[in-house]
């Protein structure tokens, strides 16, 4: 238990220490929540259940794997490095933009403005992904430091995991 425990407190340094160093984070320019809201943000990333692209891939974390393996999926490929999420009165993000190793794969992703519920926890809305625009609307997870969470789009045709983190 205590070396499960160490795992995670590692992994969650390293996520912390990628975002510092600006690693593999897509952030045009510095963002903030709103200075009423909880100092967290939320980041989306974007796999897809593929063969992944090899060594110059966008590493998928072990949780995800993990979680994804228990569903039956096997081939992972992220297609987006940690992408920030703007919050309530700000506009939409661009996610990603649909092309997977060179190929258009399907429309592009936006992120809405993350909304803070009054129960403790952040809703995130996602639009794209096929020639029929799809929403992958209502995903929540707690706004604590540390929360993360795994969303299915259309039975599996995606996933979006979501990441909390401390405002830096």
């Amino acid at each position: 238990m205590q070396t499960r425990f160490y795992k995670l407190q590692l992994c969650f340094a390293w996520i912390i220490l990628l975002m510092m160093s600006g690693g593999s984070l897509k952030a045009d320019e510095p963002q903030t929540f709103n200075e009423q809201t909880p100092a967290n943000r939320v980041f989306v990333k974007i796999i897809l259940p593929l063969e992944p692209a090899g060594s110059s891939g966008i590493p998928v974390e072990d949780w995800i794997q993990r979680s994804l393996h228990k569903r039956g999926n096997q081939d992972l490929q992220a297609v987006t490095g940690w992408v920030p999420l703007k919050s309530m009165d700000e506009e939409t993000v661009p996610v990603w933009n649909g092309v997977v190793n060179g190929s258009h794969w399907g429309c592009p992703v936006s992120g809405h403005p993350v909304v803070r519920l009054n129960n403790g926890f952040l809703k995130v809305d996602l639009t794209g992904w096929a020639p029929a625009a799809l929403d992958q609307t209502g995903m929540t997870v707690p706004d604590e430091p540390g929360s993360r969470t795994l969303g299915i789009v259309d039975n599996g045709l995606a996933f979006v995991a979501i990441l909390v983190v401390p405002e830096e």
